[in-house]
Parts: C-alpha cells; structure tokens; sequence
C-alpha cells in the first residue's frame, strides 16, 4: 500500500514538472513557480476544509491570470483562424452547461459533487456536460 501511494506520488510529481515547465515555456519562470505554489495551496486547502489566507488568495488569483496568459499564447493561431460553425451553433450542444472535473466525478470532494449536482438541480432543463479526462 505504501509503495502505491509513493508511485503515485512520483507520477503526480512528474505531471506537474511537465506542466509547469510547458507553462514556463508561454509565460515567466516566476509565473510559473507560482502557479506550481498555488497548486500545493489548492491541494492544502483541500485537506483542512478550504482555509485561504490573503497570500494563498493573491497566488490562485495571479494562478489564474498566468494560465489564461498561458493558453492565449498556446493556443493564439487556432483561436485566429477559428469561426463558429452555425452547424454546431444549431446541433445538440447549443445551450448546453459544460463543467471540467478532470478525474472524474467518482474522485471529486463532496463539495465538488454537491455543488454540480446544485447546477443540474438549477439547469432549467439544460443539458449538463462533465468534461473529464476520459472524455
């Protein structure tokens, strides 16, 4: 049990390693040691019920400014050359409420559950979607 829990300790670590250094690569080496910062926060905070001082807000708040920084740069020729398709407009997903847990539902904290199972309760016969990484 033990050994699991360091491999998967490991692997996390090597994810988050590549995803600083591809977010290191868009934005500043500061910027993305700060959002590495703010993910340990995130993951603390997780843990003693969702405490967050004023620095553990001011880091998740320039975490956020950094990655949309990040993925205007990433992403800057496909979003130039982009038009919306009245096809898709008109299909099956229009007026849809799309959320992101990336692992899944079935891994979320309670607060996360609850909170999109208030948004279906509150969707008003909208289609909600739950993008995860099996998706």
């Amino acid at each position: 049990m033990k050994f699991s829990k360091l491999k998967h300790i490991f692997h996390r670590s090597l994810e988050e390693i590549k995803s600083i250094s591809k977010i290191a690569s868009k934005t500043t080496i500061s910027d993305s040691l700060n959002v590495f910062h703010a993910k340990i926060d995130i993951q603390r905070m997780c843990k003693t019920g969702f405490q967050e001082s004023e620095d553990v807000k001011n880091r998740l708040i320039r975490k956020h400014e950094t990655l949309l920084t990040y993925f205007e740069k990433e992403y800057e020729s496909f979003l130039k050359s982009y038009s919306i398709n009245k096809e898709l407009h008109e299909s099956e997903y229009k007026n849809c409420i799309w959320m992101c847990w990336w692992q899944g539902l079935d891994a979320a904290p309670e607060i996360v559950k609850t909170c999109v199972n208030s948004i279906i309760e509150h969707s008003n016969g909208h289609k909600v979607i739950i993008i995860t990484e099996d998706n």
